[in-house]
């Protein structure tokens, strides 16, 4: 059920100019970006291709800004590539951080480290969120050895999620306009939004093992959906807390449970989505199969073993791809 709390959260940060909007539709389309995206509002940092969403001038600036964040002794970051189970982990790391089984009325989007807020006005315990990669992360994460949470996801499930995400933005300047193949070409050309899933993967994990200090938690998404009575008891001693509720939050945070009763999520589809139904979409594991062709399949195979190679932590959403056994 929606509440007055859950719509003054959202509008907080999706309030919208529209004269501001309709000015960034009208402004000329930057010769930089790629084929097929020329209508979204994105800029390229560092090689990374990220969306302002009407609320950032320049993103080099907020990045740098955003260094300098002062980090508490208790914040935890949720860090996970788009479409992988974060608002499912932001909301599961908030019962067990406050030892509830009540949805807080707090939204995933203000406690985003990748657009401007105010997150000093956020009351501890912090859970902050972000898509971004380390090198974006706030320097006093790695002197305060601040609590990382990565979320990790089949990249073939990520991806048809993300597609059908961004392909229904109500604005036209957050909108995809193609078609799921030209996303995927899109995609393996590291020509999106937050850039190539085992790039964003392979930075993390180097992170986390240039600073061995750092609390690291894997919420790997298919084994939470599968057991996850025991993988949440995993994250409460992770975070520091009881376990006694385990059982509750587990089914307090069902997918189908969150889809029909978090008012929050529904104000923030009515706000930004053209459609009801898209944050959580259907939280399958395997509805890549319905979206892929053959072809598509074996061409991302195919880059998925040549770029993860290196990768320990890449390895762990293997079972979940029906890879071949030799490419």
């Amino acid at each position: 059920m929606e509440t007055t709390a859950d719509h003054q959260c959202l509008e907080e940060v999706f309030r919208q100019d529209t004269v501001t909007c309709a000015n960034l539709v009208s402004k000329p389309c930057e010769p930089s970006k790629p084929e097929g995206t020329a209508n979204i509002d994105m800029q390229k940092v560092d090689g990374v291709w990220y969306m302002k969403f009407n609320a950032v001038d320049d993103m080099a600036v907020h990045l740098r800004e955003l260094r300098a964040l002062h980090m508490r002794h208790d914040d935890v970051i949720t860090c996970g590539f788009p479409r992988s189970g974060n608002h499912w982990c932001f909301e599961l790391v908030n019962m067990i951080l406050n030892q509830t089984t009540e949805f807080k009325a707090d939204c995933f989007a203000t406690n985003l480290l990748d657009i401007p807020r105010d997150l000093d006005l956020v009351p501890a315990p912090r859970n902050l969120v972000t898509h971004l990669r380390p090198r974006h992360f706030p320097a006093q994460v790695t002197k305060k050895n601040t609590k990382l949470i990565y979320i990790i996801r089949n990249p073939k499930d990520v991806l048809v999620s993300m597609y059908h995400m961004n392909s229904r933005f109500s604005y036209d300047t957050w909108r995809f306009r193609g078609s799921w193949s030209e996303f995927l070409k899109l995609h393996l050309a590291g020509d999106l939004p937050i850039g190539l899933w085992w790039d964003h993967v392979k930075n993390v994990e180097k992170f986390a093992k240039a600073h061995p200090n750092l609390p690291v938690h894997i919420f790997q998404y298919e084994k939470v959906r599968a057991q996850p009575v025991e993988e949440i008891r995993k994250l409460c001693h992770f975070l520091g807390r009881s376990d006694a509720l385990a059982e509750k939050i587990a089914r307090v945070t069902q997918f189908d449970n969150m889809k029909t009763k978090l008012g929050k999520i529904t104000a923030m589809e009515n706000m930004v989505f053209n459609e009801k139904g898209v944050v959580l979409r259907k939280g399958k594991i395997g509805d890549w199969k319905n979206c892929f062709s053959r072809e598509q399949k074996e061409r991302f195979d195919r880059a998925f073993e040549v770029n993860t190679v290196d990768s320990e932590w890449a390895k762990k959403v293997r079972p979940y791809m029906d890879l071949p056994s030799a490419i």
